[in-house]
């Protein structure tokens, strides 16, 4: 394209070269401040997928505290005392001594079996339930105190976003 046919499309062919140069220094700034406008765009847009998919990993980890908490408290609710154990064997009698003499004693029988250890047997379960969900409480805390982090760093330095995401997301599969 000729130089001549583009100042008359542009309707700049009777200015000077001041005014000209003028002309293509605020069309240049007019045109940074529009990239800069569709990158903030761009970053809100960004920022608004990561808060909706952090929403969601938090309302999953809710409703598995909800459904740990239901388990417990049927167990809690389903608890009995145990029964007796059955009586051990007679011990068997002692060998016949010498003459005169008195045997020695037989050997002691065997003993009987335990007893169903009642409150032990159902408690022993709600303690590791009461552990995995205390936890569980202590995983959400970690995974708050990561989320502000994460949101702080996509704040201060937009060009780590998909790093962040990536991160958020190998997060979310592992839980």
């Amino acid at each position: 394209m000729d130089i001549g046919d583009l100042e008359r499309k542009l309707g700049i062919d009777g200015l000077s070269a001041d005014e000209q140069m003028e002309l293509v220094d605020a069309l240049q700034k007019s045109a940074q401040t529009r990239l800069e406008i569709a990158n903030q765009e761009a970053i809100g847009k960004s920022t608004e997928v990561v808060i909706q998919g952090l929403k969601k990993i938090k309302s999953d980890l809710e409703t598995r505290f909800s459904q740990l908490n239901a388990t417990i408290e049927s167990k809690a609710s389903s608890l009995r005392d145990g029964k007796d154990g059955k009586d051990g064997k007679n011990g068997k009698d002692g060998l016949d001594g010498k003459q005169g003499l008195q045997g020695s004693n037989g050997q002691n029988g065997r003993d009987g079996r335990d007893g169903v250890m009642g409150l032990m047997v159902l408690v022993s379960p709600l303690l590791v339930l009461i552990s995995m969900v205390a936890l569980l409480l202590g995983c959400l805390v970690v995974l708050n105190s990561m989320l502000v982090r994460l949101l702080l760093l996509i704040l201060q330095n937009p060009s780590r976003l998909l790093l962040m995401v990536v991160v958020l997301l190998s997060l979310y599969l592992i839980a």
